[in-house]
């Protein structure tokens, strides 16, 4: 069966994926001015909904990985190629969406003063490019691991822990942006393009 031995030019790819994306968060939001006037407001419930996305991703690296004894192989080249291209787009997503969103990044739910409603670049195809991301790395570390029936937990968690840190981030744009943030939503989908 594919992927269920571990990939060690896979795993490396994905760790370094892990480790980009962070660094990619860090050092745009240091890259910010500080926020000035009245603090924005900001939704608590969004730490629990991050925590329960996080647990997902800690569940797909559960269980001790298997490592192929036929390191360099074609079909462990294949495997590393996919997981690579998993990583490669997850990298470009989220850099991608942190630059068209400048200023207005937040971590948690909120709405900055004077932000503005983002609806161009990666936003202009989906509403939570980041998540989505963050997505693609879990299913490229179940991958890489050698753990694909841990997505059958991780991937449902990972969905219902980003639906509903989602919910309050919406209503939030929703109060501020009103009818524009309403025709954004109809025309644009949540996490994955055309679906949902």
């Amino acid at each position: 069966m594919v992927f269920t031995q571990a990939n060690i030019i896979a795993m490396t790819v994905v760790t370094a994926g892990w480790v980009a994306v962070m660094l990619q968060g860090i050092l745009h939001k240091r890259s910010l001015p500080p926020e000035t006037g009245v603090p924005a407001r900001r939704d608590p419930r969004s730490y629990l909904f991050m925590l329960a996305q996080s647990l997902a991703i800690a569940i797909v690296y559960v269980g001790s990985p298997r490592v192929s004894s036929e390191f360099g192989n074609a079909p462990s080249l294949i495997e590393a190629s996919a997981v690579t291209l998993l990583v490669a787009g997850a990298l470009l997503l989220n850099m991608s969406a942190l630059k068209t969103l400048g200023a207005n990044f937040a971590i948690i739910a909120r709405v900055r003063e004077g932000g503005t409603l983002v609806t161009q670049g990666p936003y202009s195809f989906i509403r939570n490019p980041i998540y989505l991301c963050y997505f693609l790395l879990l299913i490229a570390a179940a991958l890489a691991f050698g753990h694909p029936l841990n997505l059958l937990i991780a991937a449902p968690l990972y969905l219902v822990g980003t639906a509903l840190r989602i919910a309050p981030e919406e209503r939030l744009l929703g109060e501020r942006f009103g009818a524009e943030y309403a025709t954004y939503t109809a025309r644009v989908k949540r996490l994955v393009p055309y679906i949902w």
